[in-house]
């Protein structure tokens, strides 16, 4: 090698030397004395997909981003501040895989931003523990408290570490992997976890409606109001005779159940413009629906629910869209309610209120009627929800 060719050589070699120097300086804040901490809070580290990605021996690529969960806690700009801050925490990160796991359980809606926000938060919430709690102290036997609500009047909502080192939360997921850990940043420390973490006190009252049309009532977001609606009609009232019991019935797993029904659901908008009209808030007008057995919420409720026979299977959609067991929507159709009163189809012209010129009738004084805004939502266990704007009031 002559000697301009070694001057050359050398000056790129140093210059590779003082890029890698320099890349290992901005990435570590301890030196080499100490574990690597990202410059930035955990919500900053948590969007750095370079960051978070770990060793492709170790886990697949897809477990490693956490895209979702960014995603999803970016709806709670509160959730988002308080990992972007200066207070300490530990955020049990579920992977994008995860995730994906979560929306493969039978039943679970497909797309989360339908779900109710509230319930949402909630789950996000567990995954955020006070204080930075490292791997070395996630042993056998220890349990975390996190920023859930539920989780200070149910024990069974810690987050709990089994005897191998693995996460246990009450709910259907008992060995939850810890899959890339101590991930530091400013603020705390980050673990990937292989499965998202359900508070026991929400698996536990999800699990059996998911398919059913209680699962749409309770989980959706566009039906926070009617949920609430049907919690005030189940107050005091047995589980066997409560709404709730009702509408999670057939559940997906009773295939010996020939019955199906079509509920009339209302949805919150609907609700929002009732009250605005009268002057009151939306929960004023729930409210004034009263509580319990005899209320007029629980009437309400039974005469927005068609049930059918067990030979007849027979559910009532705009369109036919499952074969012989429907019957669809026509001019006079009459329906015997779970309240017992008749209601009647009426069809007239379609509108932007009525895209469907259907309109379902009950025989109060006066008549109560809703058009159906959002027709043939079909359940796993073969019932439906026609999304009507309305109350049927049965007398």
């Amino acid at each position: 090698m002559n000697f301009k060719r070694f001057l050359s050589f050398l000056k790129h070699t140093l210059l590779v030397a003082v890029v890698l120097t320099t890349i290992g300086i901005s990435g570590c804040d301890n030196g080499d004395d100490g574990p690597t901490v990202f410059n930035g809070t955990i919500m900053e580290m948590i969007q750095s997909s370079a960051y978070v990605q770990t060793d492709a021996n170790s886990i697949a690529q897809a477990d490693a981003s956490l895209d979702s969960l960014v995603k999803f806690l970016k709806f709670y700009p509160d959730l988002t501040a308080l990992l972007s801050g200066t207070d300490k925490y530990t955020l049990f990160a579920p992977s994008n895989t995860a995730f994906k796991s979560l929306l493969a359980n039978p039943g679970f809606p497909q797309d989360i931003r339908k779900i109710n926000p509230d319930l949402i938060k909630g789950v996000l919430s567990y995954h955020i523990v006070s204080g930075t709690t490292m791997k070395s102290s996630i042993t056998s036997g220890a349990s975390f408290s996190t920023l859930y609500t539920g989780a200070a009047n149910n024990p069974d909502d810690k987050i709990i570490v089994n005897a191998d080192g693995t996460l246990k939360t009450g709910s259907t997921t008992q060995n939850i992997a810890i899959v890339n850990a101590d991930k530091q940043a400013t603020n705390g420390v980050a673990h990937v976890t292989s499965s998202v973490l359900i508070p026991q006190t929400v698996g536990s009252s999800l699990q059996p409606i998911l398919g059913t049309l209680a699962g749409s009532v309770f989980l959706g977001a566009d039906f926070t109001s009617f949920a609430k609606l049907v919690n005030n009609a189940d107050q005091g009232v047995g589980t066997a005779d409560q709404i709730r019991t009702l509408l999670a019935t057939p559940s997906i797993t009773e295939t010996s159940s020939n019955v199906r029904r079509t509920l009339f659901a209302i949805p919150n908008a609907y609700f929002t413009a009732a009250a605005a009209a009268k002057g009151i808030t939306v929960d004023q007008l729930i409210a004034s629906f009263g509580t319990g057995a005899a209320s007029a919420a629980r009437a309400i409720l039974l005469n927005h629910i068609v049930t059918t026979n067990v030979a007849a299977r027979t559910v009532y959609t705009v369109s036919n869209v499952e074969g012989s067991g429907d019957v669809q929507f026509s001019q006079g159709l009459t329906m015997t309610s779970n309240a017992g009163k008749t209601l009647t189809t009426v069809v007239t012209t379609a509108s932007s209120s009525n895209p469907y010129g259907v309109v379902i009738t009950s025989p109060s004084s006066p008549v109560s009627q809703a058009p159906i805004a959002v027709k043939d939502v079909k359940h796993d266990n073969g019932s439906y929800i026609q999304v009507v704007l309305g109350f049927l009031k049965p007398q």
